[in-house]
């Protein structure tokens, strides 16, 4: 868990979910090829309202293991997937929504 400079709330991990609350025109809302997928949302200050909610698309099962906020509010996460010799690095730009 992190906040940004607005007091915003961003979190990440991994869910079994098929129906987690994806926000629609983000990066992933739905769940493909695993049965366990990473996540990361951002809630308001309050921690009441989803400003944005999406997966991370992997083929295999994912573990997010570690979350932080680079000096430009850019979310970054760690973590693995089950696919053997996967090292992939990916960078997402996820739209802003407050």
């Amino acid at each position: 868990m992190a906040l940004d400079s607005a007091g915003n709330i961003v979190v990440a991990g991994s869910t079994r979910s098929s129906d987690f609350p994806a926000t629609a025109g983000i990066y992933q809302t739905t769940v493909s090829g695993s049965t366990s997928a990473g996540f990361v949302e951002k809630l308001d200050p309050t921690g009441t309202r989803v400003l944005f909610a999406t997966y991370l698309p992997a083929s295999r099962d994912v573990t997010l293991t570690g979350l932080a906020l680079d000096a430009r509010g850019n979310i970054v996460v760690v973590g693995h997937t089950a696919k053997p010799g996967s090292h992939h690095r990916r960078r997402l730009f996820l739209p802003e929504r407050q």
